[in-house]
């Protein structure tokens, strides 16, 4: 399936109780949640926006989270300075300096609170447990998490920040 389809399943197979706000042109309903037509139509104040489009369509959609006041991107999309695209990658922090929305990623697995079950990630849900795991490896990532859930080892947080072109190690 398509990445933000299978991110969706995940967060409500994994028990989110939070509120998802599925965003798609064509509108409609994904997995009993209504799809939005554009970032401009959410009615609600939105935390976190999981961005898995084609890189042409990144740019634009971090200026519309910007203008609806949303200030944080994981941004699954590749296509920038990993395969030599260093142009596009810093016309994407440009982008969000200026609407002030901060990124992880481009190029990452996402993230995961396991405690809450957050999973806005393209990896298997991990295991609630007391370890943080931070990686700019999504290939690094995916392994550990296989190789957690064989094992039935858990995490506080999971981060892959990909690119880090904003949010990094440190952060």
């Amino acid at each position: 399936g398509k990445i933000g389809y299978e991110i969706i399943k995940s967060m409500k197979e994994g028990g989110y109780q939070g509120k998802i706000y599925p965003v798609n042109p064509a509108g409609g309903e994904i997995l009993g949640y209504r799809v939005f037509a554009s970032i401009s139509e959410l009615t609600e104040d939105v935390e976190l926006v999981v961005i898995s489009l084609p890189q042409r369509a990144i740019l634009d959609t971090i200026k519309q989270c910007g203008m609806k006041g949303i200030r944080a991107a994981v941004v699954i999309s590749s296509g920038f300075s990993e395969v030599g695209n260093y142009q596009e990658e810093n016309d994407l922090v440009t982008t969000a300096k200026k609407w002030e929305v901060r990124i992880i990623g481009p190029n990452c697995a996402g993230l995961m609170n396991p405690w809450i079950n957050h999973f806005p990630s393209i990896e298997v849900r991990a295991l609630p447990g007391h370890t943080a795991f931070i990686t700019q490896s999504g290939a690094l990532g995916g392994a550990t998490l296989a190789l957690a859930e064989e094992r039935r080892f858990g995490f506080s947080k999971f981060v892959s920040y990909g690119n880090r072109c904003d949010v990094g190690d440190i952060e």
